[in-house]
């Protein structure tokens, strides 16, 4: 009696839930970066097209994230704050309207950062916080309140001082010393924020700000 023909189709591999909204870097490196100087030579609709895909599932991301319980998570609380909450949206733009070139090279430029970061799945968030935690462990104000950690990392003062050229370890240093001394959240924001404008000029006097001593 002959032997049946094995089945050499492999397997179908279960796909996990969040593996279906990832994207290629591939896939991520034909978002165009548009310049305006060669408007005509762009498809309006093409892009539209891209631009709508794209959303659709950058807010599944979001969904996901939210589900999870992730709404405090770095990459979340960033674009929520600095992107969608300005202009008092919870959401990418998924709908048919047709934007113009100007407005969709920055829509295209907000989805590309987002789908491109790794904590924009709760997968990622998860690995993110297993390796911050790893690493920020030994600060008192990490241990004490993760959330506002990160929140004061992620504030728009602090981004614009680390662009200034001041490195996070000094401005961290100078959380956690703040935070173990109970001074508040608010009072380092509003000396940070001082420092940030120039009417702290040095990093003695921003310690002072707050009544400690730099040289602790």
């Amino acid at each position: 009696m002959p032997r049946s023909k094995a089945n050499t189709t492999p397997p179908k591999q279960s796909v996990g839930h969040l593996a279906q909204y990832a994207f290629k870097r591939a896939e991520l490196e034909d978002i165009p970066n548009i310049d305006m100087r060669r408007a005509s030579s762009y498809n309006l609709k093409e892009l539209n097209d891209l631009r709508r895909r794209l959303a659709k599932r950058a807010n599944q991301r979001l969904r996901d994230i939210e589900r999870a319980g992730f709404t405090s998570a770095y990459v979340y609380a960033t674009t929520m704050s600095s992107y969608l909450q300005p202009t008092e949206r919870t959401r990418f733009y998924e709908g048919r309207r047709q934007m113009d070139l100007f407005t969709l090279r920055e829509e295209l430029n907000e989805l590309r950062w987002f789908l491109s970061a790794r904590t924009s799945t709760v997968g990622g968030i998860r690995s993110f916080e297993r390796e911050t935690t790893r690493r920020f462990q030994g600060y008192t104000s990490f241990k004490q309140s993760p959330d506002q950690f990160w929140k004061f990392l992620s504030s728009e003062t602090v981004k614009h001082l680390k662009k200034l050229g001041y490195s996070s370890e000094e401005l961290i240093e100078f959380y956690d010393f703040a935070t173990e001394n109970k001074v508040s959240y608010e009072d380092i924001m509003t000396a940070v924020k001082q420092f940030e404008k120039g009417k702290i000029e040095a990093w003695d006097e921003l310690y002072e700000e707050v009544g400690l001593n730099y040289f602790h």
